[in-house]
């Protein structure tokens, strides 16, 4: 077995039965928070530049970019997301592995899972299962 082996069997056999409450509950805190700065960050000049440019290029409608009526190309609508989600600088922090993983998994986590027809509980697990491998 390879690490690579390794890592694949975890994601592949991720299931939410297994999450303790406490972690369950933290990431739908991480979640919401995450979503409400995306909101804030909307209001941005820099997104509204952002936004705009996706305005002007088009592209296939494929996922939502939040707090606005646009819809983009998955890596666009990520890519924006992603953007609008730390335009306040309020991304969380996990002291355990030194980063901001919410507001760079969430975006594409959202954009896939518009995409695909996924549940809010398969959003959730996508998102824990990304930290999990982030970390």
């Amino acid at each position: 077995m390879t690490p690579t082996d390794d890592l694949a069997r975890f994601i592949a056999e991720a299931d939410l039965e297994n999450v303790p409450p406490d972690v369950l509950n933290k990431a739908k805190i991480a979640l919401t928070d995450c979503l409400g700065c995306a909101l804030a960050g909307a209001q941005f000049k820099s997104s509204e530049i952002v936004l705009d440019y996706l305005r002007d290029v088009g592209g296939a409608p494929q996922a939502t970019i939040i707090g606005t009526e646009l819809r983009a190309s998955l890596a666009d609508a990520a890519l924006a997301n992603g953007m609008l989600s730390s335009a306040l600088l309020y991304d969380d922090t996990s002291l355990a592995m030194h980063g901001h993983s919410t507001a760079t998994l969430l975006p594409v986590v959202l954009a896939y899972g518009e995409k695909l027809g996924k549940s809010g509980r398969e959003l959730i697990e996508a998102y824990l299962v990304g930290f999990e491998v982030e970390a």
